[in-house]
């Protein structure tokens, strides 16, 4: 068996086990974002002021992060518009804040946005 270089171990890392997250009163699989999807989004958020431009980014940011049984995101499926139509504010907004506690919370973040 050919020896794996430092570079492709180091860039094909072990994939994640999925997060059970409560959120918009249930509970949903949340896949952690790469860094840079996360750093993206937080650009996005810090680049507007328009409130349904926040909520947009926010939503499809939930989408994203969300996934079913086959590791698919919901954002496959649902739009965040959709969601934003579903949701309230608030709702969107705590799914957002849990979401962001996964990718960045470490241990203390997970057991966090597990909670209900």
């Amino acid at each position: 068996m050919k020896k794996q270089s430092l570079k492709a171990k180091l860039l094909n890392p072990a994939k994640l086990t999925p997060l059970t997250v409560a959120i918009f009163g249930d509970t949903y699989q949340v896949a952690r974002s790469s860094a840079a999807k996360v750093a993206l989004v937080n650009n996005q958020l810090n680049d507007t002021d328009d409130p349904q431009v926040l909520e947009k980014i926010s939503a499809q940011f939930i989408l994203e992060s969300i996934i079913d049984e086959d590791g698919v995101s919901l954002s496959e499926s649902v739009t965040a518009e959709e969601l934003l139509n579903t949701y309230d504010h608030v709702s969107v907004r705590e799914a957002y804040t849990k979401i962001m506690k996964v990718n960045f919370g470490g241990s203390e973040g997970i057991e966090e946005a597990k909670k209900d």
